[in-house]
């Protein structure tokens, strides 16, 4: 075990591809070092480790640590402290759950960020003034389902495609020309080209005045305890070209992107 980490952590690694910090998980918290084995932040989580946060915490950047940043659907909170970590100095972490939100503000007390990260309970940016940030970063709930009583943290709707839809518009409104929408996003949905008959998502961002690139595409590791099996077929049926859909049932990792979205036109 690494120096500075828990007896009883084990080496967590969601994505094939390595990132900057060294993860170590416990079943309830998170250890993130660097690779020099400096502890850089931990976080308590409810079921697994958040993934897609981890990888919007390595991959955001900023023009200025004076940025003030808007964390959509914060959760535990990784995102906002761990972007605190890189001398982020105003963000505000929303969640529409109080139970997320003390989450987060636990995570944020633990880590000693509570002078940069504002903790706030509301639905989405709805909260918030037009023009108010320079960046907004979501992790947001992408699984396709039909069923209305699902956990809204990982299920969106029909498509999948109900939250980032929301999210784009709303940030549309608090961003300021020239901001950056950043977004965690499972492939299987369509990125930078359809997958099934729905619009892509750089097609969506286009139409709501961004201009979007991929960062980065990272292939995350599946089980079989996924909540992806969950839905699978209703995956294939919806996006039939996705890498999901083409290699079901040899399924053992699919697509993920970081996307970074300018916003270019109000």
């Amino acid at each position: 075990m690494r120096a500075g980490v828990e007896s009883g952590f084990n080496c967590y690694t969601p994505f094939l591809e390595p990132l900057h910090f060294q993860y170590y998980a416990s079943p309830r918290f998170l250890h993130c070092l660097e690779k020099n084995g400096r502890k850089a932040y931990e976080i308590e989580f409810h079921e697994h480790p958040p993934a897609g946060g981890l990888a919007l915490t390595e991959l955001v950047t900023f023009d200025s640590p004076t940025d003030k940043v808007l964390d959509i659907g914060t959760g535990s909170g990784v995102i906002a402290v761990g972007i605190a970590c890189k001398n982020c100095s105003s963000i505000y972490a929303v969640d529409i759950s109080a139970t997320e939100c003390n989450l987060a503000l636990r995570n944020v007390l633990r880590n000693s960020k509570d002078k940069s990260i504002s903790v706030v309970r509301g639905n989405l940016a709805s909260a918030f003034i037009v023009n108010a940030f320079a960046v907004v970063i979501s992790n947001p709930p992408q699984l396709p389902t039909n069923d209305s009583n699902a956990d809204v943290r990982d299920f969106a709707g029909p498509t999948g495609y109900e939250a980032i839809d929301m999210i784009s518009s709303q940030s549309k409104n608090c961003l300021i020309v020239g901001g950056k929408l950043w977004l965690y996003v499972l492939g299987f949905l369509g990125v930078e080209e359809r997958t099934g008959e729905f619009p892509s998502l750089f097609e969506r961002l286009r139409s709501t005045g961004f201009e979007p690139h991929v960062v980065c595409r990272l292939r995350r590791r599946i089980s079989q305890s996924s909540r992806v099996w969950n839905v699978i077929s209703l995956i294939r049926a919806l996006y039939p070209l996705s890498d999901l859909a083409r290699n079901y049932p040899n399924v053992q990792s699919y697509d993920t992107f970081v996307v970074q979205a300018l916003l270019i036109n109000k």
